[in-house]
């Protein structure tokens, strides 16, 4: 019998090893993983078996506080990265750091980085009571690399009534920020451009203010939301940050809530994170004037900090904003304009208004039109300019002192090659006034067409290119040399004295000139120019001696030229007689 059990006892052993592989079995061991929250909520301890894979527990809250993570140490140098191996008793050590200090640091890190990239939205919707009205929207992007010579590149769209449709891009080239709208069907609607410090790296905007530009002692404090988001809230009043907000838009509906009492408005900011750096940033108010109310919200995403951001000199549809770009676009425009200039047959119709209104019921506002005919045969050029000039100058000492006249005009060249000034009058005999010792003159040569020195680097700061079918039309915007050396041009070419020697000028600009508004445009047809367009609005300081115009003006300039098929029907005059004179 025992012998049978012990033969029994000796096959189960025998199986076993089978079993096993032949291998021994493990000692089964188990090891806790202990969980030191440092003043946090609890965590359960982990008792697992060696050699087992743990994840990270559900994380602990403390009041005030940001959860940095776990560490093996308590000093907090080593940081746990999860999941972790199991193979010894364990205990961890929960870091943390106070809100508003970490606020302070994760945004330093973001906003100081060598680059990121975000996308941010604006919304505004307006209601009269419970009715909603009119509202609008703002999206895009911003790209930041301090390594890149265009180190900045900011890209918006905008839509709704409160904002004009369009797009806005501003772009940092070296120290040169250039800021450029493109109107609801993509065409350059404005552009200007301001000196910035080498370590720009985003727009100075009351949207992004508390992100980028709150000092650290404005900072009050930040507290986790029920959101799970953190709210930010600072010192200062909180009406100057939303009315510079508002003025922003520059909408007449919005300048209703401008100089807002600070009981009248409300205003939340809020912030998440990401690896210790700002993931969203977001900040929302309602504010009511009577029955008329606002709801304002901006948020922005960080998609890249400190790696992976790659910006280059931006290439828009059609548009060159880089010197090489510009110099190309420059140098086809200049040779379509010498092509024309070069026509043995060529004219067109002008017509130019200028307005400066100064201080007062000061004005000097002026309209020159007419038209042009040109004929070049071998070396020699013919040509036909008639001019009328209307004035008004609301100061009577001009009129007086200079002896400025509205009058209209012709200036020919006949046959012989004699130029003469012409004046028609209707109940006497005409003025033929035949100009001695007459220099070939550029302005008369091609009465109002815009000489090559105008399409250089020194006066357009960029070129839309737009090709329709058969059509081209080069967009260009204006630097303020630009603007300047297009007023000298008019008051050069529409100049109210016949002989030239009168000095009085439309545009004198002294300093502080500000352009709100400018559109200059060339339209060529087969590669034939078809039109020339500029609409000018601003402001500067200018004056005029011996008289009431002095201070900060208001000053328009409506420049159009389009090209006509008059001169393919010229005829040079031989005498007087046959100067055609247009009634």
């Amino acid at each position: 019998m025992k012998k049978t059990v012990l033969f029994l006892l000796f096959l189960v052993f025998v199986f076993a090893l089978v079993a096993c592989g032949g291998k021994e079995i493990p000692g089964g061991e188990e090891y806790d993983v202990v969980f030191n929250s440092n003043g946090g909520t609890a965590v359960q301890k982990k008792t697992v078996e060696a050699g087992t894979s743990l994840a990270e527990p559900t994380r602990p809250t403390k009041t005030d506080c940001v959860f940095l993570g776990w560490y093996y140490d308590q000093n907090l140098t080593e940081k746990v990265v999860w999941p972790i191996k199991v193979d010894s008793n364990l205990t961890l050590y929960a870091g943390w750091k106070e809100n508003r200090v970490y606020f302070l640091e994760a945004r330093d890190a973001t906003v100081n980085s060598d680059q990121f990239e975000y996308n941010f939205n604006l919304n505004v919707t307006t209601y009269y009571g419970s009715i909603a009205g009119p509202s609008g929207n703002i999206v895009g992007n911003v790209k930041y690399n301090s390594a890149a010579q265009t180190s900045y590149l900011k890209s918006e769209t905008c839509s709704g009534l409160l904002l004009l449709d369009g797009k806005k891009y501003t772009v940092k080239i070296d120290d040169q920020l250039a800021i450029f709208q493109l109107n609801e069907n993509d065409i350059l609607k404005k552009f200007y451009t301001e000196k910035v410090s080498e370590d720009f790296k985003y727009e100075s905007s009351s949207y992004a203010k508390v992100l980028f530009e709150f000092p650290e002692q404005q900072i009050n404090t930040v507290t986790l939301s029920q959101t799970g988001k953190f709210e930010v809230k600072f010192s200062g009043s909180l009406t100057s940050y939303i009315n510079s907000a508002l003025q922003l838009l520059n909408h007449s509906i919005i300048a209703n809530f401008i100089d807002l009492p600070d009981n009248d408005s409300s205003l939340k900011v809020y912030v998440t994170y990401e690896n210790d750096k700002i993931k969203t940033f977001e900040y929302d108010f309602s504010i009511s004037v009577t029955d008329l109310s606002i709801n304002f919200h901006y948020d922005l995403t960080f998609t890249k900090v400190g790696t992976g951001v790659t910006i280059t000199a931006p290439k828009f549809e059609g548009i060159s904003i880089t010197d090489d770009q510009i110099s190309a676009e420059l140098g086809d425009i200049k040779t379509l304009l010498g092509s024309y200039r070069r026509s043995e047959r060529s004219g067109y119709d002008y017509n130019v208004k200028t307005e400066v209104d100064y201080p007062g019921a000061n004005a000097i506002n002026a309209t020159a039109k007419g038209r042009t005919m040109r004929v070049i045969q071998g070396e020699d050029v013919f040509f036909w300019n008639r001019i009328e000039f209307d004035s008004d100058y609301k100061n009577a000492d001009l009129y007086k002192d200079l002896g400025i006249v509205d009058y209209e005009r012709y200036r020919v060249v006949y046959a012989n090659k004699d130029v003469y000034d012409v004046i028609d009058r209707a109940l006497l005999p005409n003025i033929y006034n035949k100009i001695e010792n007459y220099q070939n003159h550029s302005l008369d040569e091609f009465y109002l067409l815009f000489p090559d020195h105008i399409f250089t680097l020194e006066n357009i700061l960029t070129v839309q290119k737009i090709t329709s079918g058969n059509k081209v039309t080069y967009h260009l915007g204006l630097s303020n040399e630009g603007v300047l050396n297009i007023f000298e041009f008019v008051d050069d070419s529409i100049r109210v004295d016949v002989n030239e020697q009168n000095e009085i000028v439309i545009y004198n600009v002294e300093s502080g000139l500000e352009i709100s508004d400018a559109e200059f445009y060339l339209e060529f047809v087969n590669g034939e120019l078809s039109i020339i367009t500029i609409k000018l609005t601003g402001k500067y300081e200018g004056s005029y001696e011996n008289t009431d115009f002095s201070g900060l003006l208001d000053f328009k300039l409506d420049y159009t030229l389009t090209t006509n098929d008059q001169a393919d029907s010229y005829v040079i005059p031989a005498e007087d007689d046959d100067v055609v004179l247009e009634k």
